[in-house]
């Protein structure tokens, strides 16, 4: 039983793990990210003739969301692996006991 335990939480882990270093990405974009250039060299250039300082605010403030919601993400699987890892970490130790 410890054994099948402890495999189940190596794979937790694992795929945790793998799901923290993995990118991620969000629905939009914004000007300042390189994927959306050049075409976002227009909404930006747009804006400065406007004189529209609001247009960079909303932008960072997206921005910021967005970053901040991929890195609650990450968190909550680095919370899952450190988890999965301290049952593996049990399970090993039952294994060694039971024999």
């Amino acid at each position: 039983m410890a054994g099948l335990v402890l495999m189940g939480a190596v794979g937790v882990a694992l795929v945790s793990a793998l799901c923290v270093v993995l990118p991620r990405s969000r629905p939009g974009t914004s000007i300042l990210f390189w994927g959306a250039w050049p075409g976002a060299a227009t909404a930006l250039d747009e804006a400065r003739r406007r004189d529209d300082t609001e247009f960079l605010y909303e932008d960072y403030l997206q921005n910021t969301k967005t970053l901040a919601a991929i890195c609650q993400a990450k968190y909550r699987m680095v919370a899952i692996a450190f988890r999965a890892m301290f049952v593996v970490f049990a399970s090993y130790l039952a294994l060694l006991m039971t024999g």
